[in-house]
């Protein structure tokens, strides 16, 4: 399980053996420096910074944990409620002289539907989608799809996360990640002409298309 603590400004979104992830993004505005220090000093290692890219205001934020299941993410929920330390921090980023304002709280479930473990990268795309009334199964079988294709070309990671916070629900988002700038521009400049991606985004385009695109973002992580 999962949640995003995000930054007034931004958007962002793993696969264990059958469990799911919930991820805490935390997004940002104002001073880059001391808001990543500021998190840091709560999260620690589990700490990923993004920088807003198309589809986010610039110069926005994301920092998110994650935990191996919804159990994992309630303790450590718990413990960090009881933290003096933690709680702290917490005022110090709600007074007057934060480093940043907090935009919005994401969580997220990242569902085990057989794609590979893959390996995190540094740049990542964001793909919200809604699955059309009574066709979450065929939307979800569809973005599997999609996410193998995008693996097979060239991406290091693609994983599918239901959100689970927020309106308009039910949705979902197709994150991949790729190496570098370099890598993910060689799999997107491959995806014009290979075949079984055409398909896909034809069936995505129908009249009957099992889901509506909503938003795409663009980040990176410099750390």
């Amino acid at each position: 399980m999962g949640l995003f603590e995000r930054d007034a400004q931004l958007d962002p979104a793993q696969h264990l053996d059958h469990q799911t992830i919930d991820e805490l993004a935390v997004q940002h505005g104002g001073s880059y420096e001391r808001g990543v220090e500021e998190r840091q000093q709560r999260a620690g290692k589990a700490l990923a910074y993004r920088f807003g890219g198309g589809g986010t205001v610039n110069g926005s934020t994301s920092f998110k944990f994650e935990t191996p299941g919804q159990a994992a993410m309630g303790e450590l929920l718990d413990r960090m409620m009881g933290d003096s330390e933690y709680q702290t921090l917490m005022t110090r980023l709600n007074s007057e002289d934060a480093p940043s304002v907090l935009g919005e709280i994401i969580g997220f479930n990242v569902l085990d539907v057989g794609l590979p473990a893959g390996t995190p990268g540094r740049v990542g795309t964001l793909v919200t989608w809604q699955p059309a009334a009574d066709r979450g199964e065929d939307a979800i079988a569809l973005a599997v799809e999609a996410a193998k294709v995008l693996l097979r070309l060239g991406a290091s990671r693609s994983r599918i996360a239901q959100i689970t916070t927020g309106e308009n629900l039910p949705m979902f988002v197709s994150a991949t990640e790729s190496a570098s700038f370099t890598a993910q521009g060689r799999w997107r400049e491959a995806l014009a002409t290979d075949e079984e991606w055409q398909g896909i985004m034809g069936r995505l385009m129908a009249s009957d298309a099992p889901g509506t695109f909503r938003r795409f973002t663009e980040w990176f992580s410099p750390l």
